[in-house]
């Protein structure tokens, strides 16, 4: 490696704001989140990128055949490139020289190194943080200690994914943990929630009243998108305090959190379905996304879909044939910039700067949605509402509602605002293929 140069306070003062410059935080997406546990420094430095070293570990480098462009991705989205002064800061040392090692191989050579014991200015938390929850809290919950978090509550723990129970999660999963069949609450062909009274049933059959706590998680990157739609399920119910685990099982292993085998029996309750005071922001019918399409004051429908689905060469499902995108939506690619290569929250400045390129007002509704079940809409909206936007919501019909309906109009081809965008110089993702969240 290079030679490393300790970088002064001063130097990152000088940093923060210079286009010339990356300060870099390699630490956990909890601690850059604001989350504090031990003794560390809880938030990160105002304007500070994320690179963790965390997703340099070879159990996640050698998991996925796309997960060095993953890595790309992130570098690329939050402009870290070799031809920029790079500090890299943690509070061990070990963090960042991991990130450091790391750019050295890619072509870096202005590195600089900062420990962030030195730094006595503030440090930026996400506003709303605790929506979601880091694996160490989860785990203390699981071990039986969650009376300090949620003293005389009732807490269920959830691992959602469509069908019956995986191998995996027979084998391994959070002790407690109830697994969740998505059929239960959404029904084909368009993977919507089922009527109201029937979502009351669901909850019930688990055991959710209106006081619940519950977390979800998901055994997969696909399913963390499943457990963020559960979440907004039981939000649409009235649950006050639902909250999603930072991350997905492998990352609960690599961390060597204990395990639990076999089918963990729900237990149902019943109560007076008047007591589900239904919250309908959480997740918009169609009328309502066109109410917000007829009078763009309301807010924006957002496409989160890959460009090729928004300009219509390909539906992006193979029980779909149409192909186009909803006249009037703002395109905002999602899946690979928001969320990290190890399956966490990412960096907020990334969210905020697509937005802001959308021209996204952050004050009026954000309606995300996709192309079917709106798996990846929910995760948006998880994101969104962490960071401090309490009316990002989806339109969980997407796309294949959308197009059920002959009557309403659909566009194809390359919108006029997007006729000099080169869809390979920033939405490097869309090299990355995942099953559709059904497979028919």
């Amino acid at each position: 490696m290079k030679l490393i140069i300790e970088a002064t306070k001063e130097m990152l003062f000088c940093a923060q704001r210079s286009s010339e410059w990356c300060v870099i935080d390699a630490r956990s997406s909890d601690i850059y989140m604001g989350w504090k546990h031990g003794n560390e420094k809880a938030g990160h430095i105002p304007y500070a990128k994320f690179f963790s070293a965390q997703w340099l570990d070879t159990r996640w480098r050698e998991s996925a055949k796309d997960y060095e462009v993953r890595l790309k991705i992130q570098m690329e989205s939050q402009g870290i490139r070799p031809d920029k002064n790079i500090i890299v800061y943690d509070e061990n040392a070990l963090d960042a020289e991991i990130v450091l090692n790391y750019f050295s191989e890619n072509g870096f050579d202005r590195l600089f190194y900062f420990n962030l014991n030195n730094w006595d200015g503030d440090l930026y938390k996400y506003p709303n943080r605790k929506l979601m929850m880091p694996m160490w809290m989860v785990n203390d919950i699981a071990q039986g200690r969650g009376e300090q978090y949620f003293p005389g509550c009732d807490i269920k723990i959830f691992e959602i994914s469509w069908k019956e129970p995986s191998e995996h999660y027979l084998e391994t999963h959070v002790p407690g943990a109830i697994h969740v069949d998505s059929n239960e609450f959404e029904v084909p062909p368009m993977w919507i929630m089922k009527e109201d009274d029937e979502l009351i049933d669901f909850a019930m059959q688990y055991g959710v009243t209106p006081e619940t706590i519950v977390i979800v998680y998901g055994n997969t990157r696909l399913n963390f998108g499943a457990a963020a739609k559960l979440a907004v399920v039981f939000r649409y119910l009235g649950i006050q305090q639902v909250y999603c685990m930072n991350g997905i099982i492998k990352n609960w292993l690599m961390e060597g959190y204990p395990t639990e085998v076999g089918n963990v029996k729900r237990q149902p309750c019943r109560i007076d379905k008047r007591r589900y005071i239904l919250d309908r922001s959480h997740a918009l019918h169609m009328k309502d996304v066109k109410e917000i399409l007829n009078d763009p004051d309301k807010g924006k429908v957002i496409d989160i879909r890959n460009w090729k689905e928004y300009i219509g060469e390909e539906s992006g499902y193979p029980y779909l044939d149409k192909a186009g995108r909803i006249p009037g939506t703002q395109w905002c690619y999602y899946p690979d910039h928001y969320m990290t290569p190890n399956v966490q929250m990412g960096n907020l400045e990334v969210m905020l700067k697509s937005w802001e390129k959308a021209k996204i007002n952050l004050e009026k509704t954000m309606a995300f949605f996709c192309g079917s079940a709106s798996w990846g809409a929910a995760a948006c909206k998880t994101f969104a509402n962490v960071a401090g936007f309490p009316n990002a919501t989806i339109y969980e019909g997407g796309w294949c509602e959308w197009c059920a309906y002959p009557e309403n109009p659909v566009e194809t081809g390359i919108p006029e605002e997007y006729a000099d965008y080169n869809p390979e110089e920033f939405h490097v993702s869309e090299l990355i293929t995942e099953e559709s969240c059904h497979v028919m």
